[in-house]
């Protein structure tokens, strides 16, 4: 199975003097955020002083467009924070390289961490970059970091 990811990217100036107060109130969003479905994973990089480029990681592209509504709602919380206008862009995945694990979407009921060409040592797809030397797993299935959870919940 061909699993397309899709990305939204916000490219966000703000203001630098309140950088801890954006990160607290991202913290304080998180929950909603986790909630929004399909949604696999979100890393905000701080690629100057007051700016920084959001990337959200969705399962397909109509998970992407259903959660505009929400994303508007949680950025316009945001609002206090930026010094100007987000640019917003979307796409599906041109290329891709993951060196922890593959890149299908689809997840792996294995405890196996992915070490090949597409596939736990199980036979099962795998798509978790986190790996961690406990027996726990987060609610996704996908591994955790020792008790905490990983990155794709």
């Amino acid at each position: 199975m061909v699993h397309i990811m899709y990305y939204r990217i916000n490219i966000i100036s703000f203001d630098a003097s309140r950088k801890d107060e954006f990160i607290a109130h991202f913290n304080s969003v998180g929950d909603q955020i986790k909630a929004i479905p399909g949604l696999k994973s979100l890393n905000v990089v701080e690629t100057g002083e007051g700016e920084a480029v959001g990337m959200a990681t969705y399962d397909n592209q109509a998970s992407a467009e259903d959660a505009l509504p929400t994303v508007k709602e949680i950025m316009g919380g945001m609002a206090q924070f930026f010094a100007g206008p987000p640019e917003l862009k979307l796409g599906p995945v041109m290329w891709s390289l993951n060196k922890e694990c593959c890149d299908c979407g689809d997840k792996c009921d294995c405890d196996d961490k992915c070490d090949c060409d597409d596939k736990c040592d199980c036979g099962d797809k795998c798509d978790c970059g986190d790996k961690c030397d406990c027996d726990d797993k987060c609610d996704c299935g996908d591994k955790c970091d020792c008790g905490d959870k990983c990155d794709c919940c």
